[in-house]
This record gives structure tokens, C-alpha cells and sequence, in this order.
């Protein structure tokens, strides 16, 4: 076989391979909160998916297509999660293409490789949310703009590869709105030596005008109206502070390395991220080639961006998110560590850095199939398993309350018939329950970072005069190790399980 048909059949392989992790398990999980928001913005038509976009402070292209892919896939959670998949595996063909502009042809199947693996790619890639495409996007974006540098020092500047790479942008832009920061990330490429040329920078500058006019039309009917709403919600924890901000960062950097799915205190987590920040320090420190440091850059931008917004302008977005809704950036790290590999001389420690972050990642991605060691307990939240439970155990004459975002409400319609009733506000529902008196009562709740004790002594007190409480049943728990570090962090108790049912028996 000749070696570039040997290429392309490992590239195919990876593909292949990089499919079935994306794909495996996809609809055993139940949605958690975002992803179901995407399920309700996208019944109806394509215009009502940008309509409830608008509303709920999204730009459209995503839930549009999402409308347009349930139309043939369905809307189980496999279906409703094929397409971020689709979008996963997208991102590691391009992922090479990428890597062949960047780091030469040498690196093309690696870089394939590190992306079907990374275990953040895995986990993150395949939820039903607009991550893993904006992820393709922006490599698309920077394809273009690689090309356009090329084309630009052999002296065939291209008016058609701008105008691609300002398309690209512009879809990013619609996408998400943070998606765009990428390229500003591109300016950590162009920086060099090798492509700075006043032309190159003036036509980079207009791309990023194109796209910011693109947006302005939606930026005044969407974000304008929906400021109001964004300065009175609710700021997570440790939001609007320099230790929120920079746990933002931190994450962002633990999540790329070594994912979400292994505890720092592991030790395969340790040697991974040991292996890692040599790699990353390789890359930055390399004075013959300044690409790895630019890699670097283009995905340290935004990442600074993403989580400079969830400490001032987003706050209800905790810094635990801020690596999930900065997937798009996870490529240029990976290209980054790959370029401080490439710079190692010694074959041994290139060995054993190889071992060591191959080690952790095998080791998160067990972990992620098997729901352990779960850095952002959100993401695994069982509300069909509780729907399931309850629906087998319940009698005529029971109901089932719960706030909106377990999404318990989302499958007692699915599976019914199940009696539910949205638990908000607390008082409020506890004298209309006390009014109805139902014969049993099913509480589903979730474990907090911000909780209301005092409302929900409330709402438990009163039940206490007409119902008996049940122990309660935890479906998701917390490693208890990782809650002592968190509740030393926060100076409070945080909770010990993810999804808990009780179940309450009217008094005689």
C-alpha cells in the first residue's frame, strides 16, 4: 500500500473510531437542563426554533437545525444528540486539516487521534447543545484562514478564501455568540512573524467587520431586549470575583488536559496534568518555532473572554461551565501540546508524557461511561430513571412535584400518565397541595450550590402537619471526597446527591 493510501485509511480509522465514542451509550443518559431546553425551542417549525432562540438569549442557526434533524431522527435523546455527534466527528477530519497547515503533515493523524480521544471532546462533543459545532466551525474558520496566510507569503493574496473565512464567522457568530472570540484567537496566529503583513491584518480586520454586521440586525432584536433580564438573574457561585474568574481559567485548563471526568486528587489526573503543563511549557518556551506558543494563544483568548463574561455580564453561568461553552477552543490546546511534543528531543520523556496522558484520559473516559468521578455532577442528572421509579410505584391519587430544571416534568409527559405539578413558588405550592390533600406526595429535587434553606423548611413544615415523610432515595450521589473539598471551599455544606426522591404519606 502506498503511504498516502496508508494515511487515509488510519485517518478513516480514527474517523470510525472517533464515531463509535461518540455514539456509544448517546441516549442512555437523561437530558439534563440545557439539553432540554434545546428539545422545547425546537418544536414547531425552523421560525419558531428562532423564535424561542431570540427569547431565551440564543442566536438561531443551532436550534434550527436541531428542529430540522428531529424531523428525521426523532426526539429521543439518541436523536436529539446525533447531531452534536455528527458535529464531533466533523470537527476531527477537520482537526486534521488543521493540524496539516499547522504542525505539517506528520501530525495530521495525531491530532485526529487526540481530538477522538480527549475525553472533554467525548463527554462534552455529544450533548444536545451547539458545543461541538461551533467547535467545527471555528476550525473551519481557522482552515480558511491558514490558507489565506499561505496564499498571502507566496504572494496570491485570495479575496475568496476571506470571504469564506468571513461565512465561517459569520455562522460561528450565529451559533453562539462567543463562538466569534475565536477569531480574535487568530490574532495569537497572524501575530507572527511569518504571516504579519499590513494587508493580511487590514482584510483580517474587515472579515471581523462583515461578521459584526451580520450580527447587528439579531444583537438589536435579541440581546437589546433581553438585557434587563440578564443583569436580574440570579449570579452563580463565586461569580463577580477574581477567584471566580480565575477558577474559570483553571477548569477551562484542567478540563483540556486531562477532562472532567477524573478527580485532581487522582493520581493518574496528577501525571497527566504533570505531563501536560511540560508539553504546554515546551511549546510556549520554543524560541526556533513560535507556532506552538500561537496555538496556545489562539485558544487562551477566548477562553479569557468566556470567563471574564461569567464573572461580570453572564453571572448566572458558573465557572464549572465555562469549559463546556469554550469546547470550541479545546482543539488549539491539543495542537498546542502537540507542538511542545514535537519539540522534545529525548524520545523517553516524549514516552513517558505520551503514557501519562494517555493513562489519565483512559482513565476519564472509563469514568464518564461508568458515572464516576464527575467533576460537574449537572451534567448527570437521572430525571427519567426517577420518572421511571415513580410511575412503577405510583397509585391512583399520588402527585409528583418538582422544580422545572430536573426536567422531571419533561419526562412525566413522556412516560405518563403521571400526575405533576411544578414545585415554584414553594409556599404557594404547599398550600395548594394542602388544599388538594392527594393521598401521596412524590418531591423530586435536585442538589444545589445555592440553596434556600429557609423556603424549603417552609414548605417541609408544612407538609409536616398532614404528611409523614419517607426516608429520602438519593438516584445520583456524590463522591463524599469531593464534597468535604467543596464544602471547605464554599465554608458551607454542598450537597451530597445530584437527584433525591421522598415520598410522603397523608397522615390518618
Amino acid at each position: 500500500m502506498q503511504p498516502q493510501s496508508r494515511r487515509l485509511a488510519l485517518a478513516c480509522a480514527i474517523a470510525l473510531a472517533a464515531w463509535a465514542l461518540l455514539v456509544f451509550g448517546l441516549g442512555a443518559r437523561s437530558l439534563w437542563v440545557d439539553e432540554y431546553f434545546s428539545a422545547v425551542m425546537t418544536r414547531g417549525g425552523p421560525l419558531d426554533a428562532a423564535a424561542a432562540a431570540m427569547s431565551d438569549f440564543h442566536p438561531p442557526l443551532y436550534f434550527m437545525a436541531l428542529n430540522l434533524w428531529r424531523g428525521a431522527a426523532g426526539d429521543s435523546e439518541f436523536g436529539l444528540r446525533a447531531l452534536s455527534s455528527a458535529g464531533g466527528l466533523v470537527s476531527v477530519a477537520l482537526m486534521g486539516a488543521v493540524a496539516r497547515r499547522t504542525l505539517g503533515r506528520a501530525w495530521v493523524l495525531p491530532a485526529m487521534l487526540a481530538l477522538a480521544l480527549a475525553p472533554a471532546a467525548i463527554e462534552l462533543g455529544r450533548m444536545a447543545r451547539y458545543y461541538a459545532w461551533v467547535m467545527a466551525l471555528g476550525l473551519l474558520a481557522t482552515w480558511w484562514l491558514l490558507g489565506v496566510a499561505r496564499a498571502a507569503r507566496a504572494g496570491r493574496p485570495s479575496a475568496a478564501r476571506w470571504a469564506a473565512y468571513a461565512l465561517s464567522g459569520i455562522a460561528l457568530i450565529h451559533t453562539f455568540y462567543f463562538g466569534a472570540a475565536i477569531l480574535l484567537g487568530h490574532a495569537a496566529w497572524l501575530a507572527q512573524r511569518s504571516t504579519r503583513t499590513r494587508r493580511v491584518l487590514a482584510a483580517w480586520a474587515a472579515a471581523l467587520a462583515a461578521v459584526g454586521l451580520s450580527f447587528l440586525p439579531w444583537l438589536l432584536g435579541a440581546v437589546a431586549g433581553q438585557i434587563q433580564s440578564l443583569e436580574a438573574s440570579a449570579g452563580a457561585e463565586l461569580s463577580r470575583s477574581a477567584f471566580g474568574f480565575a477558577a474559570g481559567l483553571g477548569m477551562s485548563a484542567y478540563t483540556f488536559s486531562v477532562g472532567e471526568t477524573i478527580f485532581p486528587w487522582n493520581p493518574l489526573a496528577i501525571v497527566g496534568l504533570l505531563a501536560a503543563a511540560l508539553l504546554a511549557g515546551r511549546a510556549l518556551l520554543d524560541r526556533s518555532d513560535g507556532r506552538g506558543r500561537a496555538l496556545l494563544g489562539v485558544c487562551a483568548i477566548p477562553i479569557l473572554i468566556l470567563a471574564l463574561a461569567t464573572t461580570t455580564v453572564a453571572t448566572s453561568t458558573p465557572f464549572l461551565n465555562v469549559p463546556v461553552r469554550g469546547l470550541f477552543a479545546l482543539p488549539y490546546a491539543l495542537l498546542g501540546l502537540l507542538a511542545g511534543l514535537r519539540g522534545l528531543t529525548r524520545r523517553g520523556l516524549r514516552a513517558a508524557a505520551l503514557v501519562a496522558i494517555g493513562l489519565a484520559w483512559l482513565a476519564g473516559n472509563i469514568n464518564y461511561a461508568l458515572d464516576q468521578q464527575l467533576l460537574n455532577p449537572i451534567y448527570n442528572t437521572p430525571s427519567r430513571q426517577a420518572a421511571e421509579m415513580i410511575r412503577s410505584e405510583a397509585r391512583p391519587g399520588d402527585l409528583t412535584l418538582s422544580e422545572f430544571d430536573t426536567v422531571f416534568g419533561y419526562y412525566a409527559g413522556r412516560i405518563g400518565p403521571l400526575p405533576y405539578r411544578e414545585l415554584q413558588p414553594l409556599a404557594g405550592t404547599a398550600a395548594a397541595i394542602l388544599a388538594q390533600r392527594p393521598a401521596r406526595l412524590w418531591v423530586v429535587s435536585l442538589g444545589r450550590d445555592r440553596t434556600r434553606d429557609a423556603d424549603e423548611e417552609q414548605f417541609r413544615a408544612a407538609l409536616g402537619t398532614t404528611y409523614r415523610a419517607n426516608p429520602s432515595i438519593c438516584l445520583a450521589p456524590v463522591d463524599p471526597v469531593y464534597v468535604r473539598l467543596k464544602s471547605a471551599i464554599l465554608r458551607r455544606p454542598a450537597y451530597d446527591c445530584r437527584l433525591s426522591v421522598e415520598r410522603y404519606d397523608a397522615l390518618p
